[in-house]
Parts: structure tokens; sequence; C-alpha cells
């Protein structure tokens, strides 16, 4: 009986991998490697994920495939591929389950696809030109929050400090009072709250993670505590009573002839779409749903480019020194940095963009679908196959870039006068009409949080603390823990 089974089992595995070459060469899919039969090439798939698909690209080429589960997945890991495809209307669905989409029964824009997606993006782009945050607000208010976040750090007086703690308190701040009208004092136990709970969710938002592909497993792994993803379960929970809670009392509040945030202008937008019996749904879940994608897209990436810049400089001492050079003589001392300052720093803008390429903050962009079977460079791409970006890959490509894996701001800098070159291949926002819609605000903010805090500060590392960084992946790459001395520039 053994014997049997051990034969039953070597045939349903020999006969899985034999059917999925013959569909693979049937179907004339992009090429790749066949994975475990159920599994697919999920096993493989490393931590950082990014550096294994840039290793496939060199062996099967710019465009290739694999199973994740039972989902096909094509990876594009060329820019002139990116280009090709990603502009293409059958290429800017989203998975029915994407990664990101963690509290039960409640989607958001972000996730979602055809009139959905355009009626709720255009409607939240309008909505925030009504409250007025156009860029002269917006930089308004991220000026006080950053005048806010200098004086608390100005206490430590160049001891090492934790600057995460009042870096993400203070970009979350910039979110928070657009969707619910409010900002948190750095010591506020919501503001704590709100922190933690964002933070947790937002590592479970990797594109490769097992919930996107193995839908059912998620509460299982939370039952038996494996991965942490009781922990997810919990925050999730906690985050949707805190919605709820801040929703009910928006609508006891709210005023047609006053609206004070996103969360007012969407119920006044809801009520009016059921009179006219609107076909796209304005919900409560969907915003929910909206309002965790605006606070999570508009912190993590933001926090972590931001201490990404902050932490490189304090390694790279000499391109601290030119950034603060240059802020001296194109500004001064008598004020803070000023977003129409930035054409003038085209140093400062270099360090920065640099830093986006050589750490790619966001690995691999939010995943794609296809809404219908189309044809790529003579390979078929069938409908429903996840799109999978490596934009790391891309920034980290010799044919567009020489020596990637160096970092120098310079690259960024026409040799012969002194402006900024920003090549077509440098896509940290991802790439279409579905790349990252908060990409102005992210400049804007990554710009000014950079500028004043090297305008206010020299950035060095603690002593006997080493220049290297432990990660952590989510929706975006972000250093795990560290701390820094800002010493208070006169």
């Amino acid at each position: 009986m053994s014997a049997d089974i051990y034969f039953l089992i070597v045939s349903t595995i020999f006969f899985a991998i034999l059917m999925k070459v013959f569909c693979i060469t049937s179907t004339k899919l992009p090429p790749g490697p066949i994975g475990l039969p159920i599994l697919g090439y999920l096993p493989f798939l490393k931590k950082e994920a990014y550096v294994t698909l840039n290793e496939l690209k060199k062996k099967y080429g710019n465009i290739f495939s694999f199973y994740l589960g039972r989902k096909l997945v094509i990876v594009l890991g060329d820019y002139d591929i990116v280009k090709e495809v990603l502009s293409r209307e059958e290429f800017l669905g989203r998975p029915d389950r994407p990664p990101n989409n963690l509290l039960d029964n409640i989607k958001s824009f972000s996730g979602s696809m055809g009139n959905v997606w355009r009626e709720h993006r255009r409607f939240a782009i309008r909505s925030f030109r009504n409250l007025g945050y156009g860029k002269a607000k917006l930089e308004k208010q991220i000026n006080d929050e950053i005048a806010i976040l200098v004086k608390e750090v100005k206490k430590f007086h160049g001891q090492a400090c934790d600057l995460r703690r009042y870096l993400q308190s203070s970009v979350s701040n910039n979110t928070t009072l657009l969707v619910f009208g409010k900002r948190f004092d750095f010591e506020d136990s919501m503001r704590y709250f709100l922190d933690t709970e964002l933070r947790t969710i937002s590592d479970f938002f990797r594109p490769t993670s097992i919930h996107a592909y193995f839908t059912w497993i998620r509460p299982i792994l939370a039952f038996f505590h494996i991965w942490n993803y009781d922990i997810l379960q919990n925050s999730c929970y906690k985050l949707d009573q805190f919605l709820q809670r801040k929703i009910e009392e928006h609508k006891a509040t709210v005023n047609e002839e006053k609206i004070r945030d996103y969360i007012d202008d969407y119920l006044v937008e809801m009520q009016k779409r059921e009179k006219n019996g609107s076909s796209v749904p304005f919900s409560l879940n969907m915003l929910k749903g909206n309002c965790v994608s605006l606070m999570t897209a508009g912190l993590e990436p933001v926090l972590a480019s931001l201490e990404w810049c902050i932490a490189t400089i304090a390694v790279y001492q000499d391109v601290q020194k030119k950034v603060q050079k240059e802020l001296d003589t194109v500004i001064g001392r008598s004020r803070f940095p000023e977003w129409a300052d930035h054409i003038n720093l085209p140093y400062c803008n270099a360090t920065i963009w640099e830093v986006l390429r050589w750490k790619t903050i966001v690995p691999i962009s939010m995943l794609r679908r296809t809404t219908q079977i189309s044809t790529v460079r003579g390979y078929v791409i069938p409908k429903d196959a996840i799109i999978m970006t490596n934009i790391w890959g891309i920034h980290h490509d010799p044919d567009y870039w020489h020596d990637p894996d160096v970092f120098r701001p310079e690259r960024f800098l026409y040799e012969d006068v002194n402006l900024n070159k920003k090549p077509p291949s440098f896509i940290p926002f991802s790439y279409g009409k579905r790349s990252c819609p908060g990409e102005t605000l992210g400049q804007i903010e990554v710009f000014l949080y950079f500028a004043t805090l090297l305008h206010c500060f020299d950035i060095r590392l603690p002593k006997e603390t080493v220049g290297k960084f432990d990660k952590t992946i989510g929706i975006a790459e972000t250093i795990k823990k560290y701390s820094l001395c800002l010493i208070p520039r006169h």
C-alpha cells in the first residue's frame, strides 16, 4: 500500500509539471520557471523578491511568466516593455484580492477598476480641490508640521534620537488632517494608535504576500499565530472599528454647506448618488477602504523615502555638505526652504532622486490584472493574468544606468549646466494611468522635509554605528530601526 501511495504522489507531481509545461508551450506565454505544483514559484521568491525577479530576467528576458499558486503572473523587467504594456487599457485592472485589501468585505478605489476606480479617483481629486488643498495651502500645512518637528528634534541637543517617532507622526498628520479634518499631537494616544496600526497592516502589503495568492489562508495563519497574521487581524479589526466611529461622528454632524474633510464630502456625495440612482456605488464600506488607502499611501512611501534620504546622507557626509552649501547659497539662513526653491536647488533634487533610484522605495509596483486577452511582442497574455512590474530592476539596469549599484547624485545633473535631468527610466511612482495618484503630494513633502532638516541640522550617525540599516518590506521598503544625531546648525 505504501508503495502504491508513493507511486501515486510521484505520478501526480510528474503530470502536473508536464501539463504546466504543455500549457505554457501551447498558449505561447512568455517563458519562465516552472515552480512547484499548487504553490507555483512562490516558495522561491526570497524576502527581497525584486532581486530574484532581476535574476530571472537575465535568464528568461525582459518579459517572463510563472505561477504563484494558481495565478499566472507576467513580470515586466524592462522600461521599454513597461512603457508599452502599462499604457494599454487592457492592463489597467486590479486583482480581485490585492495584497492591500486586508479589511474584510471592504474595497477601495485603489484596488478597484473600470468606472468604480475612475469615478472614485475623479471624486477624490475634486474633493481635495474643493477643500482648498491646492499647492499653496498644502505647502503651508506641511511647513507648519515641519516647524513643529524641528522644534521637537532640537530638544535632543544633537544627541541620538529615534527620529521615526516624530517623523512618522508629522508626515501622517498631513493625511489625517485631509481625511478626518484633524491633526494629532505627537503625544496624543490616538496618534500612537494610528501610527502603530497603519504600520502593522502596511507591512503585509507586499505584492508577493501569500494571502494575495491563497486568499483563504489568512484566517488559518492568524488562528495558529503564524507569521504575525494574528497581529494583522487584530490591527485590521481595531482600525475598522476606529473608522466606523469616525464615520458615525461625521454622519451626525455633517453639513453640506460646510464640508470639513474628505469623509464629509464623501457622505454628501453618497447621498446625492443614492437619490440619482447612480450606477457607480458610493458606500460606507468603500469609504472605509478609501480612508485606509489614503492614509497608508500618504504615509508609508513618503516616510520611507524621507528616512532613506536622511540615513543615506548621514553616511555620505560629502553629499550632505554639498546639499547644505547649495541651500545656504540659494536660501540663506533666515528662512525655511519653500517648494518654489526646488527649481534653484538642482543638487538637492538630484540627491533625493538618486536615493529614490538607488533604494527604490516601492521596488515592485502595485499589482495589475488584465481585463481581456492580449498579445505583447508575440506572446499571448490571458485575461485575468497578474501583471508585476519590477521597478527596482529597472532602476538597477546597466542598460539605462551606468554603475547602477553606486550612489551618485551627479547622474541626475546635466554635465554642462547646473540643471536637473530626469531620465525616462526613472519611475519611482510607477508608470501609466494607474501610477501613484499621490505623486505630486509625495514630491512636495519629501523635498520640504528633506531640505528643511538639512537646512536646520547636521545629521550624523551615532558613535560606533555602522552605515548599514536592516530593512522591512511592505507597501514600501523601510528602515527597520535606527537612531541619528541631528545637531542644530547655527
